[in-house]
């Protein structure tokens, strides 16, 4: 079986402009459709500063409201690096950076921890083995 290891490789910017007007809603009720946004997808070892800051303008500059998903990453579990995942995106001094990670799936299905999602203007799913997703 062939590996795929992705460092930073793949990027999602998810802009959730219908989405916020919506969070009261029930999220399966949700009509993916009717979401609008892009999409930033890079891959293959270290990405130029290029692909951060499209990402970065897509989800609102200043204004952006980041979710970083490193779950597909092994230091994704250790705590104690999480700070270290985060930080690239605070030098960027976006409105907010929250980090959302589970390997449960029950957790991961709950209103709680999708709520972030729910306001975010952009998403960033960070490099790994991206079978762990």
């Amino acid at each position: 079986m062939r590996r795929l290891t992705v460092w930073g490789a793949l990027a999602f910017c998810l802009l959730f402009q219908q989405l916020s007007e919506m969070r009261a809603a029930d999220p399966k009720a949700i009509d993916p459709r009717g979401i609008t946004g892009g999409l930033v997808i890079a891959g293959g070892g270290g990405l130029p500063e290029e692909i951060y800051q499209t990402f970065m303008k897509m989800a609102g500059g200043e204004e952006a409201r980041l979710v970083v998903v490193p779950t597909a990453s092994g230091r994704a579990d250790d705590e104690l690096a999480h700070e270290g995942l985060l930080e690239p995106w605070r030098r960027r001094k976006p409105a907010s950076v929250t980090l959302l990670h589970t390997r449960d799936r029950t957790q991961a299905d709950s209103q709680e921890f999708v709520a972030p999602l729910l306001d975010a203007t952009g998403v960033w799913f960070g490099g790994g083995q991206q079978a762990r997703i």
